[in-house]
């Protein structure tokens, strides 16, 4: 089962990094992983990259660590823009179905996006039938 940071339960097989100890863990690296949530992951590479001097060519664990670091925060903030989008889209589409429903007295009936794009469009004046 997957908790709320989209890691998986203790048990469960899958590249986790390590927030529970998993069977795959101990397969691929020999032992077990220790817990660890990933802003406490996130946090460690914030610590293991200060004082680093970055140049192009650099190479290491510092510059690995910095580099996933910042793919994870520029996920994170992707991931939190398109559920908000997700959320928005959802609320609307069930205020214009609620509208149509009602306009057109077809209450047991869910419209087509398309068609109920089309109707909207149409009684705002932007389009004739």
């Amino acid at each position: 089962m997957e908790r709320e940071n989209g890691f998986m339960d203790e048990g469960e097989t899958g590249e986790d990094i390590g927030h529970a100890t998993t069977p795959l863990s101990a397969e691929v690296t020999g032992y077990a992983i220790p817990a660890m949530t990933l802003p406490k992951a996130l946090e460690y590479a914030d610590e293991w990259i200060k004082g680093v001097t970055l140049y192009e060519g650099a190479e290491g664990w510092r510059i690995v660590c910095a580099t996933l670091a910042s793919a994870v925060r520029r996920l994170q903030n992707e991931d939190f823009e398109l559920t908000h989008l997700f959320k928005l889209q959802q609320v609307r589409m069930a205020q214009a179905t609620k509208i149509w429903q009602a306009e057109t007295g077809n209450k047991d009936t869910l419209p087509d996006l398309g068609e109920l794009l089309g109707w909207l469009m149409e009684k705002a004046g932007i389009i004739k039938a």
